[in-house]
């Protein structure tokens, strides 16, 4: 597992500060990347921790979809193989995916989310 981008992580904790001002619907983080002992990395297997999930979910629905599945990435971010298998999963089960680069992104995303645009 390569360690998780710092730009990332100051982009996704800058995210739930935006959302937890801004929003009134509930969200989460998946923690699923990052360096971990190989201990620590067998026990979160077995407890279900995937390749490839999102980032965060955010339970919010609209007419077209019933949640956002949400990836944080850089400005050259780009999604694994892994990454893509889940995006076409949740968008097969109905589940919104998105990949945001900036809280610009998330402010867009939002906006059209909620006049049911996407």
């Amino acid at each position: 597992h390569q360690m998780r981008n710092q730009e990332e992580h100051k982009l996704q904790v800058a995210i739930c500060r935006y959302l937890d001002l801004t929003e009134k619907f509930p969200f989460f983080a998946i923690p699923n990347g990052g360096a971990r002992h190989v201990l620590v990395a067998v026990k979160l297997k077995m407890e279900g921790v995937k390749r490839g999930v999102a980032d965060m979910f955010w339970m919010i629905s609209n007419d077209n979809w019933k949640g956002i599945f949400v990836e944080v990435k850089t400005k050259k971010g780009i999604k694994s193989e892994y990454q893509r298998e889940f995006e076409r999963e949740a968008l097969k089960h109905g589940y919104y995916y998105a990949v945001v680069r900036s809280i610009e992104d998330c402010i867009t995303l939002l906006e059209e989310f909620k006049l049911n645009q996407i």
